[in-house]
Order: C-alpha cells, then sequence, then structure tokens
C-alpha cells in the first residue's frame, strides 16, 4: 500500500511536471513580441506617410493651393499617427516585460516540480529494500498488512553471505607461540600479510569425517588472547561457489604449524601416558 501510494505520488509529480514544462514552452514564445515590432514598424511607417503629407500640405498652404481646413486636417492626421506609434512602442515594451515575467515564473515552477518529483523518486525508492550483499535471504518476518512504523527496529528478513564463508576458531597459547615462530620467518609479528602466498593455508573436515576439497587460508588473528580461556581466535575464509557449506556449519580445521623432513612417526597406539608424561 505504501508503494501503491507513492507510485500513485510519483505520477502525480511526473504529470505536473510535464504540464510546468510545456507552460514554460510556452511563456519563452516570443510571436506576440513579434507581432507588437510588426505593428510598431507599420504605423511608424505610416506616420512618416502621414507627416511627409503634412509637410506637403503646409507647403501648398503656402502657395495658397490648398486650405487651411486642409493643412489642419493632415495635422491631426499626424498627430493620430504619432499617437498610434507610441501606443504600438508601449504594447511592444508591456509584451517584452511580459514575456521576461512570464518566463522567469515558468522557469520557477518547473524547478519546483522538478524538486517535487525527486523527492517522489526519493520517498518511492524507501519502499524497496536492497540486499547489502549477496547470498541466501531467510524467511519473511513481517507479512503483508503487518505494522511497520517509521524509527523503529523492525526486522524484515535475515541474509547470509553464501560465498566466500568464514570459519572462526581458537587454538591455545603454546599453539599461537609455536605458529608466530613459524611465521617469523616470512614477517614476524603477523599471521598473515595481506598475499595469498603468505597466508597459512587451512583445511577443514566437515562432520561427515571428509575433507573439504576447498583449501582456505588464515586472514585474521584477534590482536588479544581471551583471558577467560587462555585462547586465540584466528579466522580462515573459504570458497563456497558449490554452496556446500552453509552458515552455522560446525568443523574441525586443521592447520599446519611446520614441517619437519624425513622425521619418525609413532603411532598414537602406541604411545603410552603416565603421570611423568607421554
Amino acid at each position: 500500500q505504501l508503494r501503491s501510494l507513492q507510485t500513485r505520488t510519483g505520477w502525480r509529480a511526473q504529470a505536473q511536471l510535464q504540464s510546468s514544462e510545456a507552460a514554460l514552452a510556452q511563456a519563452r514564445d516570443t510571436k506576440q513580441i513579434e507581432v507588437n515590432r510588426a505593428n510598431l514598424q507599420k504605423a511608424e511607417a505610416i506616420c512618416a506617410n502621414v507627416a511627409q503629407q503634412r509637410k506637403d500640405k503646409e507647403v501648398a498652404f503656402k502657395a495658397g493651393a490648398v486650405s487651411r481646413e486642409v493643412l489642419e486636417t493632415a495635422a491631426s492626421s499626424e498627430k493620430q499617427a504619432q499617437a498610434e506609434v507610441d501606443s504600438c512602442r508601449a504594447a511592444l515594451v508591456q509584451a517584452e516585460s511580459d514575456y521576461k515575467h512570464a518566463a522567469v515564473k515558468a522557469e520557477a515552477a518547473v524547478a519546483v516540480d522538478r524538486a517535487a518529483l525527486a523527492g517522489a523518486d526519493l520517498d518511492l525508492s524507501y519502499t524497496k529494500v536492497y540486499a547489502p550483499l549477496t547470498g541466501l535471504i531467510g524467511r519473511a518476518e513481517v507479512k503483508i498488512g503487518s505494522l511497520v512504523q517509521q524509527n523503529q527496529a523492525t526486522l524484515l528478513a535475515t541474509m547470509w553471505a553464501m560465498d566466500p564463508l568464514w570459519v572462526y576458531f581458537s587454538i591455545s597459547e603454546r599453539e599461537a607461540i609455536t605458529l608466530q615462530r613459524a611465521r617469523a620467518q616470512i614477517k614476524p609479528g603477523h599471521f598473515s600479510t595481506g598475499t595469498a602466498k603468505e597466508k597459512l593455508p587451512v583445511q577443514m573436515i566437515l562432520e561427515d569425517g571428509l575433507v573439504c576439497s576447498q583449501e582456505g587460508t588464515c586472514d585474521f588473528a584477534s590482536p588479544t588472547d581471551d583471558m577467560s580461556t587462555a585462547t586465540l581466535t584466528l579466522r580462515a575464509e573459504f570458497s563456497n561457489a558449490d554452496k556446500l557449506l552453509r552458515p552455522g556449519n560446525y568443523a574441525k580445521v586443521r592447520m599446519l604449524h611446520a614441517e619437519r623432513p624425513n622425521a619418525l612417526l609413532v603411532s598414537e597406539r602406541a604411545i603410552g601416558t603416565d603421570q611423568g608424561g607421554k
């Protein structure tokens, strides 16, 4: 319902903008100015002709060829023609002034309607929720018709990123020191240095006992130990293009601390343990 309302608001804003743009095009039409300019030119031509006739009548009157009445009629016609010129000139000035005023007013109306349309589009965009990530979405927590108020933390749905996935695990302080020394040959003081070749490889053993086909890399280590458990939290990143893994799964991780060529491997079953050790 909100989206439908905002859509109708956007349509009205669009229609109002089109009307304002049409009014602007009409306001910018200079046809009336051209008509008044043509009328002024015609009146000036007539006035010039009448003035010349008045001068001819004046010469003829001095020569006694015409009466004073004819001269006065010619002078009166000249005054009327001049009045018509003044009227046409005033109409042209008024038309130019009206043109500027109407154009400015129409441009302002178009600007206001464009702002209203932009506001309607912005309000319409609020009716859509775009996912900030690519993944899988869970069930809808809010159904159509439910009340969702502004400034309230209403959970609509939950999304999970599927590729890549991160596995969080902890190692003991002793294992952290061993791992740190192993990594010191590459760059002291860091578990990962940013490049794929320098990040520690990590294997993941799934709940069915099989090793994940994709090998991960350790890309994060907590800067501090957990004092309550004396452990260090690490994170490994795994590719999950086949979507076999899901968020919330449990798994075991296996990391290579060091390599010992030609070392003797004794089976765990052959080792006994007492108070003195193994």
